[in-house]
């Protein structure tokens, strides 16, 4: 290579080691500081820097060809990345007090060294020399930033890691030194690089696929979606960009949540990348604990062993330590969670960090699972954390389609059939689906029965028997007592047993469980106290080894770890032990009335109307017939439970109809709690589509009763119809039944409006409505109420409020929806509020703030789309100008301002600025001007910019 060719790559090359060295020095506690680094400009200033610097750069002109391609084989290694963290970790010694002059030497050394192994010349040691120190003063230029990062030195967390980890860097150079002693070439080493990676590349290229009754091997780009960790610096990244970053990192997830599938696709990555030289050695610790146990083999012996099997490649001398001295190797630990007892978790953990201090240089991934976790943690010094999140809609939407993608029996056109009615038909377990695993599992009861049931314990139920049962079978997990005599049963007892004493996944202990299966085994199996615990034992260390069963959350502590399964299996078993309605009314009512128990009360009953004729309607009777007795609240509460089991329950109409009639009392019933209401109110809105048009039908009819008897709660019946399902519900409603309301609103707004006309006169808000229909005139409106009436937010509920009426206005005359209704509205306003009397308002604008009646925040530019401009049209752009001046008057009050984003808001903007006295008359009047109003709006305007009118009563 060209000595011109090698000082251009060399610029770029130092600049990138120095970045990157001390970006993973500071990623190791500090994460947040890595995300405020901009990796590109951060090259380029590094670049500008050398390049002014031209006499401490290295003199490279002369340079001969070994020398030049054994630098550029070391920095293309990665080699220059591990010297640049060992040079990083000693200058920031300093920063705590230690002299790093020795180390920075023995380090200057073996670069000499390496390069020299690496082929370069015998009188290459000035060169050599100056290349050190230009990546010395580039690191230094780095850690100068991390220090003036926020402007008071050294970070703490890089500052704690710096002091913990400074034995560990000296430590290693030591131990670099004697096996570069050893070594003559690095040639055999860069052999065996270069076999292993092929052979892991090789191994893993392929991730296995959950499937129905069969196992199989698929490329990763066929199937695999990324996940998204969340590093706590509210943002999510993938692996790679994180790991790439971080020196060593911990990933927790939950079970099924794709770690171990995570970890396989890192390997398989590094080991083809065709941009990287790294070497990734996975490990997998539940393989490794045993080997631990037995001769207590090390990290390094057992990747050693590793090489030759699986991967068939025997390891050159000192080869697989020159990598992990040298940061050409990423060791993945993957399954900390997987060792089941905590001091085995512990042990392992020691010997990880152990090993993270005995190769600082190298890369370090470790999995595990969430849950535990903190039972045997690793050093937050030596490990920054990131959290593997649940898929997305769009990973769901991915993942699925890839999926059934892979079925090559069907055409194209079939797949993308079958994972479209996939998708929707699970549109109702988005709770399940968001786990990859159980969305593989789904994605395979769907591939072979084309259905997914709409009752949950049905969906609960296959995917356990694929959990339990076939999955396990293919991994060669075969328990000793038989799945449908007794592990099915044994469990539901056990989880209906487990149910009320497991809280927030503590679990129980491990005695506890095999007495209460060894009780059960007695009474249903066996006659043998010994043999029945022996059986219980087998059956609690049977489910304890599967992830998504019993799991340990302590030292001998377990607990289910999916409550998905826990509380279908304790549901399941609720309703053997009371098949009846009146029997599980008994055992149900009192927790419901409490808002105890609530999924397993709704999974029991589900699970009563499949196997009893009736039998969910039934009990729904009861629980809604006797709330009555029950204080305002329980009331609540049971009306919450009703609606929401008609997300899945379709009940016979007058079961229906006395649901829908408790919840709507409960809605206009005085004194109640009017958030709760409207949330119950809203879950309705969740029920199945079958039920809505008799919720519709039963709503209208509650709603005119009420009306008729008397209008004391009038406004909030009318509300059922004018603006039904405006309200926040805690159901998640799908499209399908919004576009229902959507499509059956107006009919619903017809059978209020002779309602509305009775009683516009007491109610401002009704009143407007009617207005904004064209049923009465503006004149009329203001007359009655005000123009405050337009300014008022109406209240639906302590937790959902309409906005201001002229907001709303605002929004569709500048957005030009529904042009003729809006253009009639923008006329009245331009006719009719120049010629009111000022001050418009005149209740004391104190007051009005107290009361919220004035919306202050936000005000109508909230509402304004990001692209919006100026309206061409004079009566819009007055309309929109005139209904803004009080909230423009009472900011003006309060001293706030506007942001400039678009020329409206600065039309807004000027006209306060105007009236502040900010702009000089000569200025502002031919800005208003320019505007184009109408000449009433315009003269109106002007007089309140030159403050001879004011739209808000003076403030006493």
């Amino acid at each position: 290579m060209e000595g011109s060719n090698v000082m251009i790559a060399l610029e770029g090359a130092l600049g990138k080691a120095a970045l990157t060295g001390v970006s993973k020095i500071a990623g190791i506690g500090a994460p947040a500081i890595t995300r405020r680094w901009s990796r590109q400009q951060a090259v380029k200033r590094l670049s500008d820097r050398h390049s002014q610097r031209s006499s401490k750069r290295p003199s490279l002109e002369d340079l001969d060809g070994p020398t030049a391609n054994a630098i550029t084989e070391l920095f293309e290694s990665g080699e220059a990345d591990a010297f640049a963290i060992s040079i990083a970790a000693a200058l920031l010694l300093r920063e705590c007090g230690t002299d790093p002059g020795a180390r920075l030497r023995d380090l200057r050394n073996q670069f000499a060294a390496v390069v020299k192994l690496r082929g370069a010349s015998k009188d290459s040691s000035k060169i050599t020399g100056d290349v050190f120190d230009a990546l010395e003063t580039s690191v230094a230029n780095e850690v100068g930033r991390l220090k003036d990062l926020d402007g008071a030195g050294l970070p703490p967390a890089v500052k704690s890691t710096v002091i913990k980890s400074a034995a560990q860097y000296a430590t290693a150079i030591a131990r670099n030194s004697a096996i570069l002693q050893d070594l003559s070439s690095v040639a055999s080493i860069d052999r065996f690089r270069s076999e292993i990676r092929s052979q892991i590349a090789a191994v893993h290229r392929t991730m296995r696929l959950p499937h129905a009754g069969i196992t199989r091997q698929v490329p990763y780009e066929d199937l695999f979606v990324e996940s998204r960790l969340d590093r706590g610096l509210e943002e999510y990244v993938d692996l790679a960009e994180h790991a790439d970053n971080a020196l060593r990192l911990l990933v927790l997830g939950d079970p099924g949540g794709g770690k171990s599938t995570l970890a396989l696709k890192r390997t398989y990555d590094l080991a083809s990348s065709g941009t990287s030289t790294f070497v990734p050695f996975l490990i997998v610790l539940r393989d490794y604990a045993p080997h631990l146990e037995r001769s207590r083999t090390s990290i390094l012996d057992y990747i050693e062993s590793l090489c030759k099997t699986p991967y068939g490649v025997t390891p050159a001398p000192h080869a697989v330590e020159y990598m992990l001295l040298n940061g050409q190797a990423v060791v993945i630990f993957d399954g900390l969670d997987e060792l089941l007892d905590t001091s085995d978790r512990r042990r392992i953990v020691a010997v990880v960090e152990g090993f993270a201090h005995r190769y600082p240089a190298a890369q370090i991934l470790v999995t595990s699972r969430r849950i535990g976790y903190e039972e045997a943690p690793l050093d937050k010094d030596l490990f920054g954390t990131a959290l593997l999140l649940e898929f997305d809609n769009d990973q769901v939407d991915s993942y699925a389609r890839r999926w059934f993608h892979l079925d090559e029996s069907h055409t194209p056109a079939q797949q993308e059939a079958l994972a479209s009615s996939f998708l929707q038909d699970s549109r109702f377990v988005r709770d399940l689906r968001v786990n990859p695993l159980l969305l593989s599992l789904m994605c395979g009861i769907y591939s072979s029965e084309h259905y997914i049931p709409r009752n949950r314990p049905d969906v609960y139920e296959k995917c356990a028997l694929l959990l339990f049962d076939q999955w396990d079978k293919q991994r060669g997990i075969e328990p000793r007592l038989s799945f449908d005599a007794h592990v099915r049963s044994a469990m539901r007892a056990l989880a209906l047993w487990m149910y009320p004493k497991q809280q927030s996944q503590k679990g129980l202990p491990k005695g506890e469980l095999v007495g209460f299966i060894a009780s059960y085994l007695l009474s249903k199996r066996f006659d043998d106290e010994d043999e029945a615990t022996d059986a219980a034992i087998d059956f609690i260390d049977f489910c304890k080894g599967r992830a998504w069963v019993l799991t340990d959350v302590g030292s001998e502590i377990f607990g289910f770890t999916h409550r998905t399964f826990l509380e279908y299996f304790a549901a399941s078993q609720l309703v053997r032990l009371s098949p009846s309605a009146d029997a599980l009314y008994e055992e149900l009512f009192e927790r419901i009335v409490a808002q105890e128990w609530d999924v397993v009360a709704q999974l029991a009953v589900q699970i009563l109307g499949r196997t009893v004729e009736d039998g969910a309607d039934d009990f729904l009777q009861l629980v809604v017939s006797n709330a009555h007795l029950k204080d305002q609240v329980s009331r609540l509460n049971v009306a919450s439970f009703a609606a929401r089991s008609l997300t899945f329950i379709v009940p016979r109409p007058p079961v229906l109809r006395d649901i829908v009639d408790h919840i709507f009392s409960l809605y206009v019933e005085e004194g109640v709690n009017e958030a709760r209401s409207s949330e119950v109110l809203g879950q309705l809105t969740g029920a199945a589509a079958e039920n809505l048009p008799l919720i519709e039908k039963y709503l209208a009819d509650a709603a005119e009763r009420s009306l008729r008897a008397s209008f004391g709660s009038a406004s909030r019946a009318l509300l059922v119809l004018w603006y039904t399902w405006t309200f926040r519900s805690s159901v998640e409603v799908d499209d399908e039944n919004r576009q229902y309301w959507k499509k059956n609103r107006a009919a619903l707004r017809e059978r209020a409006k002779p309602h509305m006309k009775e009683v516009y006169r007491d109610h401002s808000w009704v009143a407007v409505r009617l207005w904004a229909d064209g049923d009465i005139e503006l004149s009329e409106l203001l007359s009655v109420h005000g123009l405050v009436s337009l300014y008022e937010r109406l209240d639906v509920s302590g937790s959902s409020r309409i906005a201001p009426f002229a907001t709303t206005v605002v929004g569709h005359l500048l957005s030009g929806s529904e042009v003729e209704r809006f253009d009639r509205l923008a006329k009245e306003l331009n006719d009719s509020l120049v010629t009111l009397p000022t001050p418009w308002i005149s209740a004391r604008p104190e007051a009005l703030e107290h009361s919220a009646r004035i919306d202050l925040d936000p005000s109508p530019i909230a509402i304004v789309p990001s692209d919006a401009d100026i309206p061409s049209d004079a009566t819009r752009l007055g309309a929109v100008i005139l209904l803004g001046l009080p909230y423009l008057e009472l900011r003006a009050r309060a001293k706030g301002g506007h942001k400039r984003q678009n020329r409206l808001l600065d039309a807004w903007g000027f006209l306060l600025a105007f009236r502040g006295g900010q702009i000089p008359r000569r200025e502002g009047i031919p800005f208003v001007e320019r505007l184009g109003l109408e000449s009433a709006a315009l003269e109106f305007v002007l007089s309140w910019a030159e403050r001879r009118v004011s739209v808000l009563a003076e403030p006493r």
